[in-house]
């Protein structure tokens, strides 16, 4: 395998490893958390009534804050909307499907359902979660806690220069097996051309031991 290749075969392990890494962060912690995902704050941005296919749509953009230290997944959002007298008019729950608050960390969210009323009467509105999974508990187990976590972020990195540090020495290792045959096979050639050198010079010596033999 050549280095080039070797390196965007572990680049693409490393950014699988990463992604696997980020999940683990959110493995359950079933029975080791009571955090009430209730306690996200939710907060509206946009709010707009549009007509698709013939049908009213409404729409909520927003965001949710997470300061309870757990994070969540499965999240469902309830969202109110009230009229310019502040009547209620419609509401729209909708699961998040997806969507991850991580602890201590905003994340955006869209809503959309269909409009009951036409776009005039939905002149503000109220977000909140009604529902969501505790999945990781921020420190993680007991004994746990940045160093883990820092090294869980870095653990495909660190991986990725291990294995291609083990590559570059194999490779080293080859070039150098391949240098002493080289050296061995030269050193064979020059001893067969001093033998037949020798031979030549045998050869020459008994010609003329042979000629004089025959003068005399």
């Amino acid at each position: 395998m050549k280095p080039i290749k070797s390196l965007a075969c572990l680049a693409a392990l490393a950014l699988a490893l990463g992604a696997a890494a980020a999940q683990a962060r959110c493995v359950a912690h079933v029975g080791r958390t009571s955090a009430d995902p209730m306690a996200l704050v939710a907060t509206a941005s946009a709010l707009s009534v549009d007509t698709d296919a013939g049908h009213r749509v409404v729409t909520t953009l927003g965001t949710i804050t997470n300061p309870t230290g757990v994070c969540f997944t499965d999240l469902v959002i309830e969202v109110q909307y009230f009229d310019a007298a502040n009547q209620h008019v419609d509401t729209v729950v909708e699961p998040l499907a997806g969507v991850v608050s991580p602890a201590d960390e905003p994340v955006e969210f869209r809503v959309q359902g269909a409009a009951s009323k036409d776009a005039r009467s939905y002149a503000s509105q109220r977000v909140r979660v009604m529902d969501g999974s505790a999945r990781w508990v921020k420190g993680g187990e007991p004994g746990h806690g940045a160093f883990a976590d820092l090294l869980l972020s870095w653990a495909p990195m660190l991986l990725l220069i291990a294995v291609w540090i083990v590559l570059v020495r194999r490779q080293a290792g080859v070039k150098g097996i391949q240098g002493r045959m080289l050296a061995i096979m030269q050193a064979q050639q020059a001893i067969q051309q001093e033998q037949q050198l020798a031979m030549q010079r045998i050869a020459a010596a008994l010609e003329k031991r042979t000629a004089g033999d025959a003068g005399a």
